[in-house]
């Protein structure tokens, strides 16, 4: 999905193509199966890196949101036990 939505956005900023992130998403299924299904070798490749760069993305998207684009970021207290363990802890169980 996460692939399908930054495709979408690509197509829009460097063509200027309006395409729902369902469609591309659905390219990307039809290419893996195509590939598969002329070597199962090759469609696993493929998929292997299109799920690594869609980790490498998230990764980057979670050191972005963690150091912010100003040093600020999330501050350390939020990691803290108190915040997670707190006295919402037990209505979040619920």
């Amino acid at each position: 999905m996460i692939m399908g939505f930054f495709g979408a956005q690509i197509l829009q900023v460097e063509t200027g193509l309006s395409v729902s992130w369902q469609v591309c998403a659905a390219i990307a299924f039809l290419l893996a199966v195509v590939l598969a299904s002329l070597n199962i070798e090759i469609g696993a490749m493929v998929i292997t890196v299109a799920v690594a760069l869609e980790f490498l993305v998230i990764l980057a998207l979670d050191i972005f949101i963690l150091t912010g684009d100003d040093g600020d970021g999330l501050p350390v207290e939020v990691f803290s036990p108190e915040i997670g363990f707190g006295s919402g802890f037990a209505v979040a169980l619920i």
